[in-house]
């Protein structure tokens, strides 16, 4: 909502990218710090893996502070922009109640399935399981675990020049079928028994994972977070957006914390229809 409101409007849509791009940038040492720690500790001696584990945590820990102390020099944030799609003029103020939620029940419906899209296409499941994955293809599974995640950094640097010349709707579309497509045709399909030899699947699989990780960072992961707010009038937006963010925070409770054995099998259908519903609803909407 701060970029929303604050950030200029012909830069907002690259503004608001840089959300998933610093979340990328973030999983990315986080990544180099797991593998520092699994080449050097001798796991057989009392390597004080508390005081370890604690050292790696300081470094996200002053972030947050720094971004508590950032927010009481930032500015309040606006309601409106003078020239805007929605401005209500000079003299006026955004209306919170201008819009119920019935009124509002067509984006509220097009917000869930773009949160579906985001949690249930699969990334949640290369990013768990990117070693086991990894070391699965033939690869020493912490090294794997970096490759994916600085991948996954790479890829999304990319959004930002992409979002200077395409709009969030024709970016999240085209990257979600393409993910779609990768997940059946290169990570599905070609690894299932008896399809394949075993080097040609490792191939296969490899460059499947390759290509989801940029169709997603390249417009699943960054244009959500716009999209959340797009998708509703400014004066709804607070609400609208609030309301996709639960949605989108319950599918991911959903696929970390509740019977993965059975997830293993429907999210990848699920998050293909997402994916149907997303495309035929940008469509009408």
């Amino acid at each position: 909502m701060y970029v929303d409101q604050n950030a200029h409007p012909k830069h907002s849509k690259v503004d608001g990218v840089l959300f998933q791009v610093f979340t990328a940038f973030g999983i990315m040492p986080v990544a180099l710090m797991g593998l520092a720690l699994g080449q050097s500790v001798n796991f057989e001696k009392n390597a004080n893996m508390n005081g370890r584990m604690q050292g790696f945590c300081a470094f996200s820990t002053a972030l947050s502070v720094l971004m508590i102390v950032l927010g009481i020099f930032l500015g309040e944030s606006k309601a409106k922009f003078a020239g805007g799609r929605d401005d209500v003029g000079d003299s006026g103020a955004l209306d919170i109640n201008e819009y119920s939620y019935m009124q509002m029940i067509g984006p509220l419906v097009m917000g869930s399935v773009t949160a579906g899209t985001l949690q249930l296409t699969g990334i949640n499941a290369v990013m768990n399981y990117a070693p086991t994955i990894m070391s699965n293809l033939g690869m020493e599974p912490l090294v794997g675990n970096f490759v994916v995640m600085m991948w996954n950094f790479v890829t999304a640097l990319v959004s930002i020049p992409l979002a200077s010349y395409f709009t969030m709707r024709q970016l999240f579309i085209s990257s979600s079928l393409t993910a779609s497509l990768s997940c059946l045709f290169l990570c599905g399909v070609p690894v299932y028994p008896g399809v394949a030899s075993t080097s040609a699947k490792n191939g296969v699989a490899i460059t499947g994972i390759a290509v989801f990780i940029a169709a997603f960072e390249f417009g699943i992961g960054p244009c959500f977070f716009v999209l959340a707010q797009d998708l509703f009038p400014r004066s709804f937006r607070p609400k609208g957006s609030s309301f996709v963010m639960v949605v989108q925070l319950v599918f991911w409770e959903l696929v970390e914390r509740i019977c993965a054995w059975f997830w293993s099998i429907t999210v990848w259908a699920f998050g293909e229809l997402c994916t149907l519903l997303l495309f035929l609803g940008f469509v009408v909407v």
